[in-house]
């Protein structure tokens, strides 16, 4: 499971690193917020994920392992028994070059995703899953690595800021992993950093 999730990392990088280079910003980190309930005045607490100017908030299903490759962009968060991964990509808008305005690029067809992931995956249903406040187009997909079977999904959101690639793998049954995936999508929240400084000001 490892070594394919590590090929996974790979498969997805090098997509990030045929893109233009990207806007100098904050450091790619995550982050604990902590809030304290109007309501109940209990103390509520929060993960975001910071990059270039963005403010990414998330809440990891219970137990799943949160973590950050800032080179690729990638938010990675593994299931407690190893058998689930879910890799959250962050496309940000790019410059061409120097003198010309930083433009976000088109969407890829999710097919061509699914055959970067794994290369003669099949298809096997296509759908929409809200997610940070908009609607992404999805695909379902099987393949084999080595001897073992794999399910996943990709989601695709499209919003002002950015795009987001989430894509879910399992050794398992898919059905059983989906109500984690949607526990994620339910819970990404994408603001300008800029705009929350004046708020809080």
């Amino acid at each position: 499971m490892k070594k394919f999730y590590a090929l996974l990392g790979a498969a997805l990088g090098a997509a990030v690193l045929a893109l233009p280079a990207a806007e100098p910003g904050p450091a790619f980190q995550i982050v604990t917020e902590q809030t304290v309930c109007p309501e109940y005045g209990t103390v509520m607490y929060r993960r975001a994920l910071l990059c270039e100017g963005l403010r990414l908030a998330f809440q990891p299903p219970a137990g799943w392992k949160a973590s950050a490759d800032a080179g690729q962009r990638v938010l990675l968060l593994e299931s407690p028994t190893a058998d689930a991964q879910i890799r959250l990509r962050l496309v940000l808008p790019r410059r061409e070059n120097t003198n010309a305005p930083a433009v976000l690029p088109p969407a890829p067809e999710l097919k061509a995703v699914v055959a970067g992931i794994a290369a003669g995956a099949e298809i096997t249903a296509e759908g929409e899953y809200p997610a940070a406040g908009r609607v992404g187009k999805s695909l379902d997909f099987n393949f084999v690595q080595g001897a073992r079977r794999y399910q996943g999904r990709v989601v695709w959101v499209t919003l002002p800021e950015c795009h987001l690639e989430l894509v879910l793998t399992t050794s398992n049954n898919l059905a059983k992993k989906h109500p984690f995936f949607i526990e994620l999508l339910n819970s990404l929240e994408v603001r300008k950093l800029q705009e929350l400084s004046q708020v809080s000001r």
